[in-house]
């Protein structure tokens, strides 16, 4: 069959991608960037990701070239003194918007250890790739045991491109990066910079099980490998640095993103009909990403981890070299599930996960205790933004609950106690004295106490973990917005909060910052303004005053990402030591450094 196909400039499809050198002479290489929709514009296919084949690839290219693909190379066949066939073999079987191929003139760099890793860079930037050659192997290494799979092809190439239309994509064998994702530049590159390269490595071998190994039916379930690959990089980015404990910040990350979208009326559910190529590019979003790392942090929780591990390795074990859908899954983890004990026989992960994915939003929980009998009355609706929005009564969700109380404290037991279903109401009995705290590990929805309860959660704190902290700040800041509670709540507890956190801790702080950015940004041109602007420099004027520009590079990860937190926020008012510092080395710099 012949066909003719243009190597474009959109960063789509087959396309070419220019560079100047440092002795300015512009260098063009040539790449691919096929999903979701754009392999058929390289060659002849059924451009959907439950059509697998096996491809054999053919590169012809100039002399002075090189090229890459998904597998190793065969051979090398000379046609002519200016034409170079590379021949590949044969791929398994595998989607078409997986397949890569790139014409280039890079440099590689592999880690001593490790021949099979490969990473590409222009020749002068190859110091920049060591980071990821060196932890790529390791986190590669991570997914085979903790799936229990060995990675299914010879090679890993790993190249930084100029010119690439997303940050990373997880062409088998053959990952391409943006440069700006993939290189670490010893002197000019940020923390913030070191964490993303991690994380997105760790995202792109994820998909290697879950994405390519086992591809969704179709681009309705893509959450079902965008989900999982966002999930496991926090993984894979804890075993490698454990000292970041980088996993305290996936509420953050994640599931605060996720809701900040999801709690508008206009969402969507995760899973939903897709019809055209336009509503494939449109699903590539937080819900998809961000919502279903949520949703599978959600059933590790529930699940609990041992039999949560056990249910996707029987998934991928089931479905490899093929396609699955949501109801593969939930299959799988059900299967687990009923021989662990961890789901009682009459219920099933459909049971339990259909309404997650099938609707839009999240719900709120509101808890409403008669103190006097030692009852607990839970209830469930959706939470919507702007609460005047009417919801529908078939909205519901079956929730896990889990609890704690100061007769019982118990943090980490997140597994539920009961389920919440559409049932409109659950009663309980507690032991109540002081407090009760539900949802203790940062499940899908936000709950509301009554006022006696937010008080006394709001004065006890700074005794809680750091990431309930976050969490019970996020969901008092999101029901104020939303007019369902007294924002003297959530303002009470960040004063308590700015005033007694003398560490300065990471994740709350990240969470007080980002919320207080919208009171910021609403009251900016009214009277109110210069009131707020006294309550907050008052309440968190120890952290801002504290933290300073003096960064050593070997500060802990923690220490440069609270610098990084702090610094922007300080250096708004002109009289903070931030400020006054900023200007002293600006003018240094203007004297003497910049010349």
């Amino acid at each position: 069959m012949e066909f003719t196909g243009i190597l474009n400039d959109y960063m789509v499809g087959f396309y070419r991608s220019r560079y100047v050198t440092k002795d300015n002479i512009t260098r063009w290489i040539a790449s691919t960037q096929f999903s979701p929709t754009d392999a058929r514009r390289a060659f002849p296919c059924f451009d959907e990701p439950s059509f697998k084949a096996m491809f054999t690839i053919s590169i012809a290219r100039p002399p002075n070239m090189s090229s890459l693909s998904n597998m190793p190379l065969k051979d090398s066949v000379i046609e002519s003194h200016n034409i170079t066939w590379d021949n590949y073999h044969k791929t398994p079987l595998m989607s078409t918007y997986l397949v890569a191929f790139i014409v280039h003139d890079f440099a590689p760099y592999q880690h001593s250890t490790n021949n099979s890793f490969t990473v590409w860079t222009r020749q002068n930037l190859i110091d920049q790739g060591v980071y990821a050659g060196e932890v790529g192997p390791r986190m590669l290494s991570f997914f085979e045991h903790y799936f229990n799979i060995k990675y299914s092809l010879p090679k890993i190439d790993v190249i930084a491109l100029p010119d690439f239309g997303f940050n990373a994509m997880e062409n088998w064998g053959l990952i391409t990066f943006r440069e700006s994702g993939l290189l670490l530049d010893r002197y000019s590159s940020t923390i913030s910079n070191n964490r993303a390269i991690a994380l997105t490595l760790g995202h792109e071998l994820a998909h290697f099980w879950f994405g390519n190994l086992v591809t969704p039916r179709g681009w309705d379930d893509l959450w079902l490998k965008e989900g999982f690959a966002t999930y496991l990089e926090y993984l894979a980015t804890n075993k490698i640095h454990p000292d970041w404990n980088i996993y305290d910040e996936f509420f953050f990350d994640q599931t605060s993103t996720a809701m900040k979208i999801d709690r508008l009326i206009s969402s969507r559910p995760i899973h939903f009909k897709v019809e055209n190529s336009n509503d494939i590019r449109q699903v590539f979003d937080a819900i998809s990403y961000s919502k279903g790392a949520s949703l599978v942090n959600q059933m590790a929780n529930i699940l609990g981890e041992n039999t949560f591990r056990e249910g996707l390795r029987k998934f991928l074990n089931a479905h490899s070299f093929s396609n699955a859908d949501h109801d593969d899954l939930w299959n799988a983890l059900t299967e687990q599930a009923h021989t662990d004990g961890a789901l009682d026989k009459a219920v099933s992960m459909k049971n339990v996960m259909d309404g997650w994915i099938h609707q839009a939003g999240f719900p709120v929980v509101t808890v409403t205790p008669d103190y006097h009998s030692n009852i607990l009355r839970f209830s469930q609706k959706r939470f919507i933004l702007n609460g005047k929005t009417q919801t529908k009564s078939s909205d519901k969700w079956w929730i896990p609950i889990s609890y704690t109380t100061d007769t019982e404290t118990n943090f980490e037991d997140g597994k539920p106690k009961f389920w919440l279903k559409d049932e409109g109401e659950v009663n309980i009995s507690l032991n109540l004295t002081q407090w009760y705290l539900v949802n203790l590990k940062q499940n899908y929805y936000i709950v509301n106490y009554d006022e006696k309860n937010w008080k006394v959660l709001s004065e006890i704190i700074m005794q809680l973990p750091p990431v309930i902290r976050a969490q019970l700040v996020s969901d008092s800041m999101s029901l104020a917005r939303a007019g369902i509670l007294d924002y003297s709540i959530p303002l009470n507890m960040l004063r308590i909060i700015g005033t007694r956190d003398k560490e300065i801790i990471f994740v709350p702080l990240e969470v007080i910052f980002t919320e207080t950015d919208f009171l910021y940004n609403i009251l900016y041109n009214t009277p109110a303004f210069g009131v707020y602007e006294k309550y907050f420099w008052h309440i968190f004027y120890f952290a801002l005053d504290k933290v300073d520009f003096s960064e050593n590079p070997d500060d802990p990860y923690i220490i440069k990402r609270i610098r990084r937190l702090v610094l922007p926020q300080a250096c708004r008012q002109p009289n903070m030591n931030c400020a006054l510092t900023a200007r002293q080395i600006f003018r240094s710099w203007m004297e003497h450094d910049h010349r």
